[in-house]
């Protein structure tokens, strides 16, 4: 059997939030060919049913390099179609199917123009779509009806579901990082190699922020003792570990490393290190005897990122960035 995608979780989300808003059944709203929602309404000749049509879909957008990872984007198009019968009224007066069908059709169109935006979720992510109304001139109205295998048209809607990525997932960052940049000019017509170990520079001191959704403080210390979230290194001088400091309110946090490569961009190793954050709220290079060392996820040039969060959530620190670059040619 085919694996559920975003395309038909779309569909099952606006027929779930259609079924909560108008108190009707979901199993009466109907996904698929106003045929086939025509043959299922007649097996319940006393119940009102609803068409959902997926009659177009357009691609907007994708990886301009071609690249898997990164999702394509889609717009669909869809059809809501009425399919009522006759009912009886309080006072005992005869609802037509008729008057039904537009009591139906306007629910549908109220419903999404007081909450014009839908959730679309899996196991792979989550996306948020704009339910946007679509006018159909009568041409395209009776081209779309005259291929329902001969059903008269029905009193319908039309809407755009968008943006739509494929698979759910969140686009990969393959941008690479830049923690410092500096520009030197002097008389010399030639250029000059980096050294093998260079150490951003970094205020002597970082005081935490006293808000009540606290941010873990992170940093590092360069070879004069000074405070660092940088860290660049030639792949000769590639440290094993890397000293970092934490601050903020007293308790345990985990130690991400992420690391990036041009396929998958950033990506987060699955094992976070534990580090105790001791009780301070401001970072000075005088407080390393209470850092901890966290081996470095490099084996060679590339950039690796450490973050501080907290298991309980909250907002994750600044990172310390590390950027490892290839000896010079000779």
């Amino acid at each position: 059997m085919v694996e559920p995608n975003s395309l038909s979780r779309t569909a099952r989300a606006l027929r779930a939030y259609l079924a909560e808003a108008l108190a009707m059944p979901a199993s009466r709203i109907l996904i698929g060919h106003p045929e086939a929602v025509l043959a299922e309404a007649r097996q319940e000749p006393d119940a009102q049913h609803l068409g959902l049509f997926v009659y177009r879909t357009e691609i907007d957008g994708f990886p301009a390099d071609g690249a898997y990872p990164a999702p394509i984007y889609l717009r669909l198009h869809c059809l809501l179609s009425a399919f009522s019968s006759d009912e009886t009224g309080d006072e005992g007066q005869t609802i037509t199917a008729g008057e039904m069908d537009l009591r139906l059709l306007g629910g549908v169109v109220a419903t999404l123009h007081r909450q014009p935006i839908l959730d679309v979720e899996d196991a792979q992510g989550r996306a948020r779509l704009q339910v946007i109304p679509l006018n159909l001139d009568l041409e395209a109205l009776n081209q779309l009806w005259a291929n329902q295998g001969g059903i008269a048209s029905r009193p319908s809607m039309a809407y755009e579901l968008a943006l739509l990525p494929l698979p759910l997932g969140e686009p990969a960052d393959r941008r690479p990082r830049v923690g410092s940049l500096g520009v030197g000019v002097s008389a010399q017509a030639h250029g000059e190699a980096m050294p093998p170990a260079l150490q951003a520079a970094a205020p002597s001191r970082l005081t935490l922020r006293g808000d009540g959704d606290w941010r873990p403080l992170l940093a590092t210390r360069d070879d004069g003792g000074r405070l660092s979230q940088a860290l660049v290194a030639a792949e000769s001088a590639l440290p094993l570990e890397v000293e970092v400091l934490v601050a903020g309110e007293p308790e345990e946090v985990e130690l991400v490393w992420e690391v990036w490569d041009r396929d998958q961009g950033w990506r987060a190793l699955a094992e976070p290190a534990l580090a105790l954050v001791p009780p301070v709220r401001r970072l000075a290079a005088s407080a390393f005897s209470s850092a901890v060392r966290v081996a470095l996820p490099l084996s060679g040039p590339g950039q690796a990122a450490l973050h501080a969060r907290r298991p309980s959530g909250g907002q994750r620190s600044a990172p310390i960035l590390v950027s490892i670059h290839p000896e010079e040619a000779p």
